[in-house]
């Protein structure tokens, strides 16, 4: 008996055809549909980058260091940098690279693995909503200016036992006051290591707690000008009390943060007077004519003679009183001091000064 052939209407064949296309890309168009930015390779490294939620969320992965970001050479997501409100650094990468998250004005949460040893200049700089940091325990360098002008940065944590190199200005522009935390026992280490670099270590207090729940002993206080008690390591430095005027000496202190004072030395307004004279002799405009009173003092030294041999367009009448009688001269413009600049002397009195460059001096 013959079998009998079935045929499938054209109309049917092309609907299962259709169908058949349609379901097969429905995972593909999920897919394109929802997808982030794919995970990236930064350059020629062994790191990547991904942008997830929309392009709020930045995830540094891979193994070994992020490429810099300087010159003409810009992060590839500089163009979503403001709208990202969370960075991830992930385990394996070593260093963050030069300026890869400044002006990132609306991130509020980085998260540093603790594969990470370095972070290179300006890396957060700029981060304004970022409040809070915790840097990993394998940190050894912040190199200048990491986070520079985070000005809601009020509250750090170093989670190494041994302070990290912090560099010139990396926490410049960050606020007057804050709180560092570092671990148990540390905190004098870490203030000797932030003295100078942006942080007010006077202002700020530094806080021995981090790996322990106890609340820190006083020898575990720094900062804020309470060190605990004697076994506190003192860090000194010059500080001015009161700057130097034409009619007043100032006074400076090396001291500690702590309020020990190991040394005072007066500044002598001489100096003020000198600073001040040079700066109307420099900032004149093209042929002025000067007029100074020098008060009380009655003599000038290399340093202004200098300038005023620089300065050959500027004439100066200057005015001076010894014992209790006022003078004056005047030093026309174009005036050669060679013979002052040539010999050993550094400082002379108005009427030798006068004398060698015979020029009169008048009684007022």
């Amino acid at each position: 008996m013959q079998k009998q052939k079935t045929t499938i209407p054209k109309r049917i064949l092309s609907f299962l055809l259709v169908t058949m296309m349609v379901l097969t890309m429905l995972p593909m168009m999920e897919i394109t549909a929802f997808a982030d930015t794919p995970r990236t390779k930064l350059g020629t490294t062994d790191t990547y980058y991904e942008l997830t939620g929309g392009d709020k969320t930045l995830t540094i992965s891979g193994t070994g260091a992020m490429p810099d970001f300087s010159g003409n050479t810009s992060p590839p997501w500089e163009n979503v940098m403001s709208n990202l409100t969370i960075i991830i650094v992930e385990n394996g990468v070593t260093s963050i690279g030069v300026s890869a998250f400044a002006q990132a004005s609306n991130v509020s949460s980085v998260t540093i693995a603790d594969s990470v040893t370095e972070i290179n200049a300006f890396a957060f700089s700029f981060n304004t909503s970022l409040s809070s940091i915790s840097l990993p325990a394998g940190i050894t360098n912040i190199s200048d200016d990491v986070f520079a002008f985070c000005s809601a940065l009020n509250d750090i944590t170093f989670n190494g036992t041994t302070p990290p190199t912090v560099n010139s200005g990396a926490f410049s522009g960050c606020p007057g006051a804050g709180t560092v935390h570092v671990p148990v026992g540390k905190a004098d280490d870490y203030l000797g290591a932030l003295i100078r670099k942006g942080i007010d270590v006077e202002q700020w207090t530094i806080i021995g707690d981090v790996g322990s729940n106890a609340p820190p002993t006083p020898n575990d206080t720094g900062g804020g000008n309470s060190h605990g008690n004697n076994s506190h390591q003192h860090y000194y430095q010059w500080t001015i009390l009161s700057d130097a005027s034409v009619s007043e000496d100032g006074v400076e202190q090396y001291k500690c943060y702590c309020g020990d004072v190991k040394e005072t030395l007066i500044i002598p307004a001489s100096q003020a007077y000198i600073k001040e004279l040079y700066g109307e002799i420099k900032n004149a405009p093209q042929d002025a004519v000067v007029e100074y009173n020098t008060g009380r003092w009655t003599g000038i030294n290399d340093y202004v003679i200098k300038k005023l041999a620089d300065r050959a367009d500027v004439s100066i009448r200057i005015t001076f009183e010894y014992e209790k009688v006022r003078y004056t001269f005047t030093l026309p413009a174009g005036i050669s001091y060679e013979v002052l600049l040539q010999d050993q002397e550094t400082y002379y009195g108005f009427f030798t000064f006068c004398k060698l460059l015979e020029i009169p001096v008048s009684q007022l």
